[in-house]
């Protein structure tokens, strides 16, 4: 990439917050920065481009400029073609609790004016969410794993006639991880019945899978796939053992596969986007809380570190959760709890059942 190619995000950034530019000019741009440096692939130069797209999701306008396009035959759509228009404008804790109290005004226009910039804040931190909801669960569903369950039984059933230990090199990287999260934990105790308790897993395993029918194992490669995700969105379980090993017949999909495990997120497809702003007014309207108000201010201000970021994202989330706009999860769709318990669903409760309380001692 280059020895400043790592700096290529930032260089994009900078030249956007400059005013408006087409996707032709920004990667000339690059080039002349970075000099000898400069990546020799587009790719790189495309790569961080959606890396800046997804920091700044909700800030960037993407058009396109017909101007730029002189193709006779128009298929695809290049970055050469598109024009970027980054909004920069940043509002304090202040500001944004002004425009909240311009909704109070008795003055018509400003309270029009005032509904009208929130809407666009909210609008902009919704997308801004929604990009980091779906960047995380992209990146779990590529760290499931879907294995046919025959090959893990004969692995397993290898270690245990060759008492081998499960970080032994000739054992398969992907097994080590199935080993080291969902059976080591089924193996404590004194260390001299590791392989008898290990046959009896390995027996045990076999029975049910034959009497289910299943063919395939699924896991989440959390340890060696994950660890470089220190925040999960509200909808996403935090504890390791929610994702469990699953069987199946024939090969689960990863959507499936984190869907079982309670996975929530908001749903597909296109959102009206104004009607969960005024979902929140009402609600605000009906829990006069300072706490909820406040802290509604503070995931729509600029938050000036990535920490800060993430962390008021995910306030922004269980405020979406508590409205109900995080689909429920698998157990609350068939109304059963993770062990198969029949339990009253979200859909049951009466309304007045709300968990306004937790919400508020979530928040905090």
């Amino acid at each position: 990439m280059g020895r400043k190619g790592f700096e290529i995000d930032k260089i994009i950034k900078n030249k956007l917050n400059e005013g408006s530019i087409n996707g032709k000019e920004l990667e000339n741009y690059v080039k002349k920065e970075l000099g000898l440096d400069a990546p020799k692939r587009k790719i790189t130069f495309e790569q961080a481009l959606i890396k800046v797209l997804e920091e700044e999701a909700g800030n960037i306008k993407i058009s396109y400029d017909p101007s730029l396009d002189n193709r006779k035959l128009k298929q695809s759509l290049k970055v050469e073609y598109l024009r970027f228009d980054l909004d920069n404008k940043k509002y304090s804790k202040l500001q944004i609790h002004r425009l909240f109290k311009g909704l109070e005004s008795d003055d018509i226009n400003k309270h029009d004016e005032s509904m009208d910039e929130l809407l666009g804040i909210f609008e902009k931190k919704f997308d801004e969410y929604r990009n980091w909801e779906n960047t995380i669960l992209n990146q779990m569903k590529n760290c499931v794993e879907c294995l046919p369950y025959d090959e893990v039984t004969r692995e397993l059933e290898r270690i245990h006639k060759e008492k081998l230990q499960f970080d032994d090199p000739s054992i398969d990287e992907t097994i080590k991880e199935y080993l080291d999260i969902y059976v080591r934990r089924l193996l404590r105790g004194d260390p001299g019945d590791r392989f008898d308790k290990l046959e009896s897993f390995i027996a045990r395993e076999r029975e049910f899978m034959k009497e289910e029918n299943y063919t395939h194992l699924s896991f989440l490669k959390s340890r060696s796939c994950l660890g470089y995700i220190h925040l999960l969105p509200p909808g996403f379980p935090t504890k390791a053992p929610r994702y469990e090993a699953i069987g199946s017949k024939d090969c689960m999909t990863p959507g499936d596969y984190l869907l079982h495990c309670d996975v929530r997120t908001l749903p597909g497809g296109s959102i009206n986007i104004e009607d969960i702003f005024y979902d929140l007014l009402f609600y605000l309207e009906s829990h006069d809380t300072n706490i909820l108000r406040n802290t509604i201010i503070n995931c729509l201000s600029y938050q000036k570190t990535d920490a800060e970021r993430l962390e008021n994202l995910k306030r922004f989330g269980r405020i979406l959760k508590e409205l109900g706009y995080i689909e429920l999860s698998f157990n609350e769709r068939i109304g059963r709890d993770k062990h198969g318990r029949r339990v009253r669903g979200i859909l049951d409760r009466n309304p007045e059942e709300t968990a306004f309380l937790k919400l508020l001692e979530d928040l905090k």
